[in-house]
């Protein structure tokens, strides 16, 4: 193949890519209208589940330039008794949960009226890719969604 040839192969390889992608949604999101007053832009999602206290955390967070991590917003909740129930929502205010922000310019989240999370697959296994779906409202009216798809990794607070 000439030259000529390499690149046209090159081109429609990489339209051919760009055509694939397009369509795809992002499978770590954060949106709402909470936006209005806090950047939700982050770099890096992270679930675990600390299996001595049978308690979620879901974590997206922004590298700094300082090598340090802002949390744009953590989930956290108990799981439910008896466990985790595919595509049945987990009310996190009622499993001693919260959404939270912890970030160098000191913006928290306001209180959180009313929030679940789903888990459509995973959320046993260390290593067990888990998707989902979560969201909340907050006191002042304010929302906040995310989706996630990310591998569940076992933790503990001892550790």
């Amino acid at each position: 193949m000439d030259r000529s040839g390499v690149m046209i192969a090159a081109v429609a390889a990489a339209v051919a890519m760009t055509m694939t992608t397009a369509g795809c949604d992002e499978p770590n999101t954060l949106s709402g209208s909470i936006t209005d007053s806090h950047d939700l832009s982050f770099d890096s999602v992270r679930l675990r589940l600390f299996t001595d206290q049978d308690a979620y955390e879901l974590r997206y967070e922004k590298l700094l330039d300082s090598g340090d991590n802002d949390i744009v917003a953590k989930v956290i909740c108990d799981a439910p008794e008896g466990g985790i129930t595919l595509n049945t929502a987990i009310d996190i205010i009622e499993s001693n949960g919260n959404v939270e922000r912890i970030t160098a310019r000191n913006d928290p989240f306001p209180g959180v009226e009313r929030g679940d999370l789903t888990f459509t697959s995973g959320a046993v296994d260390d290593g067990e890719v888990s998707t989902g779906e979560w969201g909340a409202t907050f006191d002042n009216g304010k929302t906040i969604e995310g989706t996630f798809e990310i591998e569940l990794e076992h933790a503990s607070f001892e550790n």
